[in-house]
């Protein structure tokens, strides 16, 4: 779960690869995904689609 995790309590894009550090890791455990925002991109799924592999495998 979560608490498996080698998660820093913050990220930063200067300093992280934030999909792989830690959008994918989550979304790999996460059994929801909820997110609000104004701006994102194909580019950004794209770089989440590892994480979120598994919500079109549950779906099958």
């Amino acid at each position: 779960m979560f608490k498996d995790l080698n998660l820093k309590p913050v990220y930063t894009s200067e300093d992280d690869d934030i999909p792989e550090e830690f959008y994918n890791p989550v979304l790999r455990y996460a059994v929801q995904f909820d997110r609000t925002s104004a701006y994102f991109s194909a580019k950004a799924l794209a770089m989440y689609s590892e994480g979120l592999e598994i919500y079109a495998v549950a779906r099958m």
